[in-house]
């Protein structure tokens, strides 16, 4: 009975000293291993102590016309285990080759302790994940995915602190799928949808407060559909119309306060209809009537509604006090022939609301 409580015991305080180790451990910052080792006088190297590895610069050198590893003096591509050490005795490398190519997964160190970069090789060629760390804090600073070569799944990037500042998706190095990238604090800054290497779908941008400054569509990399644009407030600037990336339908612009500023019409690229822009305080500004992108007539309004200018047609109608810069002169008599055929003057067209 006494040996089964002391053994009982015995486990009870090695569980706890194990337990205690561990949480130091994982309390210890990785870049504690190599300050202790700047502070002492000598330290134990970690290379040299594995079997059969071999130090990668005495032993092995590089071909870089056949991209190959060989042992040194041997003329053969080395196959094996080769490993460097910084000057504080920290292992930096440890890497597998085959046949002279570096392959399968290795990890290289700062002189800090800290994982540097963690690769993933097949016969030299970048082939799965391959994670990249900034010193002394452990933070990824990027993960890449890689499929024989080229970049295959999603790309990842984080600034020091942690942040996510771009998020992509590659199949077999072209851009597919969503990409996003991102404000300090890994707000959405942006994103958008590729397809085989160019724009297809939707392509929204934000301010830094969340609110969105464009929301766009694209097919095949044209623009296309309804297109958006905001002020930074949230208001709505200029709506479009496109098809396939031509400009087809209606064109708006607003001010901030919403009021119409602009308004166009056109019809497979070409203007068609009444333009019209407007001043802040709503009065119209100027109108211009299209037929098949070509001109047919307009006017301009002073800002307190007065008509200053026009096409001959337009014009005709005009008081002579109408146009700036003209005097006054008594009119001409027509003939009778014109008298017969004097035009209506054209009516007003119907604003848009």
């Amino acid at each position: 009975m006494k040996k089964s409580t002391f053994l009982s015991v015995l486990l009870v305080c090695f569980s706890f000293s194990l337990f205690a180790q561990l949480e130091m451990s994982k309390k210890e910052p990785c870049w504690y291993k190599g300050a202790k080792r700047d502070s002492m006088r000598y330290v134990d190297f970690e290379c040299g102590v594995l079997l059969g590895v071999v130090d990668c610069n005495d032993k092995l050198e590089y071909d870089e016309g056949q991209n190959i590893f060989f042992g040194k003096g041997t003329g053969t591509p080395y196959t094996g285990d080769c490993e460097t050490c910084h000057n504080n005795g920290i292992r930096e490398h440890l890497i597998h080759f085959v046949n002279g190519k570096e392959d399968g997964t290795d990890t290289t160190f700062y002189r800090s302790g800290c994982t540097m970069v963690v690769r993933s090789l097949s016969l030299g060629i970048e082939d799965g994940r391959w994670i990249y760390y900034y010193d002394s804090t452990a933070r990824p600073a990027w993960i890449m995915n890689y499929a024989n070569g080229v970049l295959n799944g999603e790309q990842i990037y984080f600034n020091k602190f942690g942040d996510t500042t771009r998020w992509e998706f590659y199949k077999m190095g072209i851009l597919d799928g969503v990409k996003r990238t991102y404000f300090l604090g890994s707000k959405l800054n942006e994103e958008v949808t590729y397809k085989n290497g160019i724009f297809d779908g939707d392509f929204t941008t934000y301010f830094e407060s969340g609110l969105p400054s464009k929301k766009l569509h694209f097919k095949a990399g044209q623009k296309d559909g309804k297109l958006e644009y905001y002020y930074n407030n949230g208001a709505l600037l200029t709506v479009e119309n496109y098809t396939n990336g031509i400009k087809n339908g209606e064109f708006k612009t607003f001010y901030i306060d919403g009021t119409l500023q602009s308004t166009e019409n056109y019809i497979k690229g070409k203007k068609e209809g009444w333009f019209f822009e407007k001043y802040p305080s709503g009065r119209t500004k100027s109108e211009y009537l299209y037929e098949k992108d070509k001109l047919i007539e307009y006017r301009k309004y002073s800002e307190y509604g007065k008509l200053v200018e026009g096409t001959p047609k337009v014009a005709a109608g005009m008081e002579d006090d109408s146009l700036p810069g003209k005097t006054k002169s008594k009119k001409p008599k027509a003939p009778k022939a014109a008298k017969e055929k004097k035009q209506k003057a054209p009516k007003t067209p119907k604003e848009p609301k």
